[in-house]
């Protein structure tokens, strides 16, 4: 059975959701080819809605998130070296936001909101350096080769990241 929920306006961003005003899910499926809403374990959290919490198992969800980041790049890189960036920009719009979903899953919290990520993300222990930097960029130009090369990078020192966290949460 299909469930609707109006999208929190903290969540409303033009990058991935335009127009936007409500939410639909049969069930809250987890990977990125979960084509049902960006954001959509975040946003079910943010209104109260039962489901699966990845924040809270991260050894099961992050190495999920890589490995769907490993076979976009793939693509991404065939699309980009044909020079068909308008073909890679949906793809690189899902990457974006399941980096988004990582870096605060790696901090063991959902994603609070979509409108003020600078501040978010400055609160956040494990991170890449200048982050929220790189990731403006990326998000105002997703369909440029050079943020694809940018989110790659955000990817692999979010793993570095990732790993630090586990060794310390071992401590």
């Amino acid at each position: 059975m299909s469930k609707k929920a109006d999208l929190p306006l903290h969540f409303k961003h033009p990058l991935f959701f335009k127009e936007q005003r409500e939410i639909k899910w049969e069930k809250a499926t987890f990977g990125l080819e979960c084509d049902q809403s960006y954001f959509l374990h975040d946003i079910l959290y943010a209104v109260g809605e039962e489901h699966e919490q990845p924040w809270k198992d991260v050894k099961k969800y992050l190495p999920q998130v890589f490995a769907k980041w490993n076979e976009a790049q793939s693509r991404l890189y065939k699309l980009f070296s044909e020079r068909k960036a308008k073909e890679a920009q949906p793809l690189m719009i899902k990457a974006i936001a399941y980096f988004i979903s990582a870096l605060f899953w790696t901090n063991h919290e959902p994603v609070p909101r979509l409108t003020h990520l600078q501040q978010d993300i400055e609160k956040l222990k494990y991170k890449p350096i200048n982050v929220y930097e790189r990731l403006a960029f990326i998000i105002e130009k997703p369909g440029m080769y050079h943020s694809f090369i940018q989110v790659g990078e955000l990817y692999t020192e979010l793993r570095k990241q990732y790993a630090k966290m586990l060794i310390v949460y071992k401590k």
